[in-house]
């Protein structure tokens, strides 16, 4: 799906939450990443109440390779350890390490610990 010659942020993020009610995660990571301006924190905040939706934005956020914004989806719907290893892949190691321990994985925890004290 081509965008148009222009849309407002409404009918783009519009379009993108259709596409993935849709299930049509590829073509909705494609859209998000040729949007210019930043909508995933508004997508975020639509899906905030609806649970599916944030697994399809968690799944579209990874297709597109934003995987901070990815992880902050999983851990919307309370995939601690999913989100922790997104958290870990885009080296926000504190966030990872706040992750592994939510879901007692301490030894994890200690290692992203670690690994953000070394930056």
């Amino acid at each position: 799906m081509q965008p148009a010659a222009f849309e407002t942020t409404d009918q783009l993020v519009a379009r993108i939450e259709e596409l993935l009610r849709k299930q049509e995660f590829q073509a909705a990571a494609d859209l998000y990443g040729r949007i210019q301006e930043d909508v995933g924190y508004l997508l975020m905040e639509h899906a905030s109440v609806n649970e599916g939706l944030m697994k399809a934005l968690a799944n579209m956020f990874f297709r597109a390779r934003d995987y901070y914004k990815a992880a902050m989806a999983c851990e919307g719907i309370n995939e601690y350890e999913k989100a922790a290893a997104l958290y870990a892949r885009c080296d926000a190691f504190e966030m990872a390490a706040e992750m592994y321990a939510q879901v007692g994985k301490h030894a994890e925890a200690a290692v992203m610990f670690e690994r953000f004290g070394d930056n």
